[in-house]
């Protein structure tokens, strides 16, 4: 709303005849710029198009992925990228051997989606959003698990350098031999 206004308000400014012209052609130049945003809102992409629900160890999130993306005409290059970028990223959560994410990864998939949204900017990018938001869930329990076994490993290793350190203070046993 405040951005229809805002444009309403420039065209008064910058076009000398409108200054001159009834509230009747203010209150056109308002509607005609609000429908254009509306026809704008109207070509947004459905937000559940091309997902499918994925459901790994007990939780759920949407996987996008665009059968033939690289072939759309206006920014088919980047969903496509963004997508392998994405699924790439799931393989990497089915080896479950590693942590997801990195932050290298991290800037190359913000400037992949950057660049989706500048070049079709009615592309919905809730699903891919979601996604990240589960690796990045899923990176927090494996760091937690890491840091769980770091602990146990250093515990073991206090335990043993415990026990030589008595094995070797202790005095060895006489012996009984009799002569």
């Amino acid at each position: 709303m405040k951005y229809l206004l805002l444009v309403s308000l420039l065209v008064l400014l910058l076009i000398p005849d409108a200054r001159a012209q009834s509230p009747l052609t203010v209150l056109n130049t308002f509607n005609a710029v609000r429908s254009m945003s509306a026809t704008t809102r109207a070509k947004q992409q459905d937000p559940q198009e091309y997902t499918k629900p994925v459901i790994y160890e007990g939780e759920m999130f949407h996987y996008k992925r665009t059968p033939g993306a690289a072939q759309l005409h206006w920014g088919g290059a980047q969903i496509a990228a963004l997508e392998q970028l994405l699924a790439n990223r799931y393989a990497v959560l089915l080896t479950d051997t590693v942590l997801i994410l990195s932050p290298a990864w991290e800037a190359r998939y913000a400037d992949a989606l950057t660049q989706v949204q500048r070049s079709l900017p009615t592309w919905s990018i809730l699903a891919y959003e979601e996604e990240i938001a589960f690796y990045r869930r899923e990176d927090g329990v494996r760091r937690q698990w890491m840091e769980e076994v770091r602990i146990a490993r250093q515990k073991r290793a206090r335990r043993v350098a415990r026990r030589d350190s008595l094995a070797r203070l202790a005095s060895p046993l006489p012996s009984s031999t009799n002569k």
